[in-house]
């Protein structure tokens, strides 16, 4: 295996050396020829080009009846490519998720905190101990997301 990656594959030589001339300048108008239609009529479509706007003209049920062909795709391609890393990505979104469900549920909390009866710096300082709830399962979560992008 080479070290010096693609630089090594260059011989010495190979690599033309600078321009001496400065290139002309392109025409300033293309010349006719004799063509009946529009000049696009020749040019075949590329392949990738088939499903142009595929994805924004299919409906709810064909995305949902395709998703566990791509799921199961991608999860092939993920677990051949690096098995550990698979494994890491998976828990670590699954626990990403709870620290977001429980986040939520302490949101749920803290408004109901401050929606209550009385003063207002009163339900102020009742809603600090949930507030520091969200702060830390958002905090986790963060953490958690961090470790996906880095597996």
């Amino acid at each position: 295996m080479s070290t010096g990656g693609d630089a090594d594959a260059i011989r010495p030589g190979a690599v033309p050396g600078p321009r001496g001339a400065e290139l002309p300048l392109p025409p300033a108008a293309v010349p006719g020829g004799s063509h009946d239609g529009d000049i696009a009529d020749g040019l075949e479509e590329a392949y990738w080009s088939v499903y142009d706007g595929a994805a924004s003209k299919a409906t709810v049920g064909q995305v949902l009846a395709r998703l566990p062909r791509i799921v199961r795709r991608i999860g092939h391609l993920a677990w051949s490519a690096d098995r550990a890393a698979t494994v890491a990505v998976v828990v670590l979104q699954l626990a990403s998720a709870a620290m977001m469900a429980f986040g939520l549920m302490a949101s749920v909390a803290v408004l109901r905190e401050l929606f209550a009866e009385g003063p207002t710096p009163d339900r102020v300082r009742a809603a600090i101990p949930q507030l520091l709830f969200v702060v830390g399962f958002l905090s986790a979560r963060a953490l958690l997301e961090a470790g996906v992008a880095v597996a």
